[in-house]
């Protein structure tokens, strides 16, 4: 509820009582007398069902003089009144408008839209992240301003994001955890809010006609995901079932949490129409003649708001034993991390689970490195053929398309505008990335210019990629042998894939990639292949790469237990430590060099033996 002077709340229900309408589109105030109409609408519940985690919206429409609508709108923003107290109603953004040659009629929703029309991408958070700085970011990157600065479990860390989903399903994930609703508030920001959080007494005789109906109670709240199996409470009345996909209950202390503060929570289902105060926020409390009702349903505004109050909340009907309700296309997700802080230890436990099989995988860091354990054959043996695959030179795809990719991935086959410069792209992968191309692997674009040239015989190829513009300022371009530029146009934030079909006359394919601005795109699977039609991404016959073995130039090998990687090239193998990229041990044609050298039985060194003879050491000088 709007916090007002007790003075309004004496005078905003007496029938001598005129409220004042006030209505700004983009900042510009529309006479009051050419106001035809005002409604609004607010609903907490699909179907009715009780369920925590809603993110109801609020629509306006009004009417208006056709002369008072200003050349651009995109805004609105209403408030109202009583002896110059004003009340804001909110801030809304202008979806529809309807005109005919004297008036217009618009719609208008809260800014909840702007969740709906986002898709979150957490990947730039740095996990363990505490639920609050989660919601704080998905707020910054939708550009509504946070209202809330704490809630129920907002200090819960969770270690997981989903960028397949939008930045609504986010808040209804932390919303619920947090036993509440997510709604925008008056001022235009977001708020996690419980219901009933705040309660009123009002005069059942300011009622027209009504109905009252069941009362629904809340005594269990229950959870499970096909792992985890949480209830709290008993099953007398009504059970809160919680959402199995949110992604965001990480253990029972939650549900427990939740539980603890919605046990007992009672309302009544109720119908009925009356002037109402419109400092009255969605969710609020009404108790009507000793009966507690939620505030919801349409607001209308005729010199004075009479809502239609409807309330038929009851109670969600949910199948328990989630585990036999499982199918593949919808499988449960679990990251959860543990910091041991006294023992200098992070472990993670990586958790899917389908009807058809359940995968579990272990990491644990400490001071020694990385330790990994997954935990299910059929894994193993997909990742044993995925290396058979790459290591023979052969993908999957390759079976599809019938042909290879003349490009190389590895940035050592690409150079900068000269012959002497160094590329300016990076390799690069995240789940960003993974998520969205074949290769699970690309390149950020940096300021300058990387080219890669192959020579190839005459015909027909096709040069295809994804790309994805990260800087709304960045001017990007790929160029095909120095001729046809193509623009890396389009909206932030978005995968674009290009097909570009040539035709090679030199025997030479070059592509060049630039950018006017650091860190200003990812570009993935970039596959260049003989023939009319695009080919599904794979790597060069002559390159390997998976998540130790690298072949290109040479063969890297790098270490999943230790911190060291192997490089073989033409002059020499060679050990360094992947922290440090120190060279640690080397043999090439001039010798042997490394730090600390263990010899076991025998040593020659320069005409010198030195070996060890039961519990002694012998030096021996040899003949030339």
């Amino acid at each position: 509820m709007y916090n007002i002077s007790q003075n309004y709340k004496d005078k905003v229900l007496e029938d001598s009582t005129q409220h004042e309408l006030n209505i700004y589109i983009d900042g510009n105030k529309i006479e009051p007398n050419h106001i035809i109409d005002f409604s609004s609408t607010s609903e907490l519940f699909n179907n009715n069902e009780f369920c925590l985690g809603c993110t109801p919206e609020i629509d306006i429409e009004f009417e208006i003089d056709k002369r008072d609508l200003p050349e651009i709108y995109n805004e609105v923003y209403v408030e109202t009144g009583v002896d110059d107290e004003i009340v804001p109603i909110g801030y809304f953004s202008i979806q529809t408008i309807e005109d005919d040659e004297f008036k217009v009629k618009i719609k208008a929703t809260d800014y909840m839209k702007k969740f709906e029309d986002t898709k979150y991408d957490g990947s730039n958070l740095t996990y363990p992240k505490i639920m609050l700085e989660v919601l704080k970011d998905i707020c910054e990157k939708v550009g509504v301003e946070l209202g809330s600065t704490t809630f129920l479990n907002c200090n819960k860390q969770i270690s997981v994001y989903d960028n397949t989903v939008t930045a609504r399903t986010y808040l209804g994930y932390i919303a619920e955890q947090a036993c509440g609703f997510a709604v925008i508030g008056r001022d235009g920001k977001l708020y996690i809010k419980t219901f009933g959080e705040d309660t009123v007494n009002f005069d059942i005789n300011l009622f027209g006609d009504f109905t009252w109906g069941d009362k629904f109670k809340v005594s269990r709240v229950s959870y499970e995901d096909g792992i985890q199996n949480y209830k709290f409470g008993y099953e007398t009345y009504a059970t809160v079932f919680i959402d199995p996909n949110n992604m965001y209950i990480v253990d029972s202390e939650q549900v427990e949490n939740i539980y603890n503060q919605i046990k007992e929570f009672e309302v009544y289902t109720f119908e009925g129409e009356t002037i109402i105060d419109p400092a009255y926020d969605i969710g609020d409390i009404l108790v009507v003649d000793g009966k507690k009702i939620l505030y919801q349903g349409e607001l209308k505004y005729a010199g004075k708001f009479k809502a239609s109050i409807k309330n038929n909340v009851q109670a969600k009907t949910e199948q328990e034993s989630m585990q036999t309700k499982q199918s593949n296309s919808n499988k449960i997700k679990r990251v959860q991390s543990e910091i041991n802080q006294i023992d200098g230890k992070i472990t993670q436990l990586v958790q899917e689970t389908s009807e058809q099989q359940e995968k579990i995988t272990k990491v644990e860091q400490d001071i020694d490195g990385f330790t990994q354990k997954v935990a299910t054959k059929e894994e193993l043996i997909e990742r044993v053929n995925e290396l058979k695959h790459s290591i023979e030179g052969i993908t999957l795809q390759s079976k599809e398309t019938g042909g290879g990719n003349l490009f190389f991935y590895s940035k050592e086959y690409w150079r900068g505008s000269t012959e002497k410069d160094s590329a300016t792209l990076e390799e690069y992968t995240d789940t960003n990335v993974q998520q969205n191309n074949v290769s699970d692997e690309g390149y950020v674009i940096n300021k300058g210019i990387s080219v890669q040239a192959q020579i190839v015989k005459n015909g027909q190829y096709v040069i295809s990629f994804n790309y994805y513009k990260l800087k709304t300022d960045a001017t990007g371009y790929i160029k095909i042998n120095d001729t046809t530029e193509y623009k890396l146009d389009g909206n932030i934030n978005t995968w674009i894939e290009k097909v570009i079909p040539i035709e090679i006359t030199s025997n030479n394919i070059k592509i060049e990639i630039g950018s006017d601005t650091e860190s200003s795109y990812y570009i993935s699977d970039l596959m260049v292949s003989l023939g009319i039609e695009k080919s599904i991404w794979q790597q060069n016959s002559n390159e390997t790469r998976t998540d130790t073995v690298e072949i290109g130039k040479g063969i890297q090998v790098n270490s999943s237990t230790k911190n060291t990687y192997t490089r073989i090239d033409a002059d020499g193998n060679r050990t360094f430590n992947s922290s440090t990229d120190e060279r640690v041990a080397e043999m090439t044609d001039k010798g042997v060099y490394t730090k600390q050298l263990e010899v076991k039985e025998q040593a020659k060194i320069n005409l010198l033996l030195i070996q060890q003879i039961g519990n002694q050491t012998w030096i021996t000088g040899l003949g030339g």
